[in-house]
């Protein structure tokens, strides 16, 4: 018993501090900035797997597919994120990360359908970034609208 607690005390001490060092998405290729009115084609295909989904930085659960991260320059207001692809191709999903929040997004899009979509009404001025991911090594071409 002791020693599985110590063991569980490790992993959360090495998830931690991978998450620590990755929180701010450094060291990762960003696309863009994108602003208001942006539309952009994507592809995860040759793209690398540095996040998880909701989590930067931990590549090691659920979306084990290559990820994009676009920086959004955002001027305010309401935010709407469409994410089109054909779920036929692959699973990829949609996190949305706000100004002084970078380790966890703050808005998700998940199905197991065509396309994934974000509305943050209200939104603030500042730098956002928005995680394209594959959902179980999924991996596909995309098209990203800011509107």
């Amino acid at each position: 018993m002791k020693h599985s607690f110590q063991l569980t005390l490790t992993a959360i001490a090495v998830l931690a501090i991978g998450s620590a060092a990755r929180a701010d998405f450094s060291g990762q290729s960003i696309l863009g900035p994108l602003g208001v009115g942006s539309s952009v084609n994507g592809d995860t295909t040759n793209s690398t797997d540095d996040n998880d989904g909701e989590f930067s930085g931990l590549p090691t659960f659920d979306w084990t597919g290559p990820d994009d991260v676009w920086q959004l320059d955002w001027t305010g207001g309401d935010m709407q994120l469409d994410l089109l692809f054909s779920h036929a191709e692959g699973d990829l999903d949609l996190f949305l990360y706000v100004p002084g929040q970078l380790a966890f997004s703050s808005q998700e899009s998940e199905t197991t359908t065509d396309n994934e979509a974000i509305f943050k009404p209200a939104a603030a001025a500042g730098t956002y970034y928005v995680l394209v991911d594959g959902y179980d090594f999924a991996a596909a071409a995309y098209t990203l609208n800011v509107t």
